[in-house]
């Protein structure tokens, strides 16, 4: 017996579960959308920060050193070191903490403590260490003379 109501109900339950069924398939492709949307900006960020850098080193390299008294240009650009570190933009204050380091008359141990940090942020336990042994290698060398 088949009742007229009972075959609506069947095909409402039946509708009901399509429908179910698409919605979660378009909320699937919109997380794989999403997802990728956010490897593409990642991606982006990446490669502003790597032209930042780049641009700020042709500056840097520009600006004649007649400008500048030296240590306020050293001081400057350990503060912009520092700005890039607080915005999270570590590879842009690593390149400018190294090229700090090969510059006269710097404190070199605070600029390779703040070197540590960065690298200390992006994992980069290699480094550290190549760091230290260089300065191991520098009181050794120190202490011989």
């Amino acid at each position: 017996m088949n009742h007229p109501s009972l075959k609506y109900a069947k095909i409402l339950l039946f509708f009901s579960v399509v429908i179910a069924i698409m919605s979660i398939t378009a909320k699937q492709s919109i997380m794989a959308e999403i997802k990728n949307n956010k490897t593409v900006i990642r991606q982006q960020e990446q490669e502003i920060i790597k032209q930042l850098t780049k641009e700020q080193n042709s500056i840097v390299e520009q600006v004649p050193i007649e400008q500048a008294p030296v240590e306020q240009d050293t001081l400057s650009r350990q503060q912009l070191a520092q700005e890039e570190f607080n915005k999270g933009n570590i590879d842009s204050a690593i390149a400018i903490y190294q090229d700090l380091l090969n510059q006269p008359n710097v404190n070199q141990e605070e600029i390779k403590q703040s070197l540590i940090k960065c690298y200390e942020q992006k994992g980069l336990t290699e480094e550290i260490d190549k760091l230290n042994q260089e300065e191991k290698t520098n009181l050794n060398e120190n202490n011989l003379q």
